[in-house]
């Protein structure tokens, strides 16, 4: 009782007054103290049927509902927590199909990411060899005109040089012709040996040789 008094809904104490009141005879009083129990969360039925210190109470309707009613409560849930089980399993089920799922179609846009990848690598490798190529190709064609050029202002250049070779032997044989007439003529070579004196006087050689008109 002390218990009791201490903590009304302790379920052992409680059933342990009922079997006391049924040890007493006191059928009434056992019951009501058998469906606190119950009520507060005692649920041992098979416990109940077997306790020889509840034998007076085994004939009683009451004692019988009580029974079957903690047995079809402790059945009923033993089925919710299958049902619960069997649900939460099931979800679990359907959890792990939408994870696989998930993880196949990660999977999947994963390789078609590396597909793309390796696709955009080849091809900018192509365009980077094209560019190469024709990088290359274009160095060479300003290497092949800048080689065609020097070789055309060589070309101009020595035929400049073969021009101007090629007056100055025309002057000298003019002079020559020139100065070995006028030492035919009985002129002073000595005035001819300066070449600066005869650009000065070759026009007058020349016009001197020329040959006069008639009066």
């Amino acid at each position: 009782m002390d218990c009791l008094f201490l903590e009304p809904s302790n379920i052992y104490a409680l059933y342990n007054l009922a079997c006391a009141e049924a040890l007493l005879g006191e059928t009434s009083s056992a019951l009501d103290y058998l469906k606190k129990a119950i009520k507060n969360g005692y649920k041992n039925w098979s416990h109940m049927q077997s306790d020889t210190d509840l034998t007076n109470l085994r004939g009683t309707t009451e004692f019988k509902e009580l029974l079957n009613s903690l047995r079809h409560g402790e059945q009923a849930q033993e089925k919710k927590e299958e049902t619960a089980s069997a649900e939460k399993e099931k979800e679990e089920k359907i959890k792990l199909a939408a994870a696989r799922e998930s993880a196949e179609e990660t999977n999947k846009r994963a390789m078609e990411l590396i597909r793309f990848a390796e696709q955009r690598r080849i091809k900018l490798e192509e365009e980077a060899r094209e560019l190469a190529k024709e990088r290359a190709e274009q160095a060479l064609k300003e290497q092949k005109e800048a080689l065609k050029k020097q070789l055309e202002e060589q070309a101009q250049q020595k035929k400049a040089e073969e021009e101007a070779r090629a007056a100055a032997n025309s002057r000298f044989l003019k002079w020559s012709s020139s100065v070995q007439q006028l030492s035919g003529m009985g002129f002073d070579m000595t005035l001819l040996e300066n070449l600066e004196k005869l650009d000065r006087v070759q026009g007058s050689i020349e016009a001197f040789l020329m040959p006069k008109s008639s009066a």
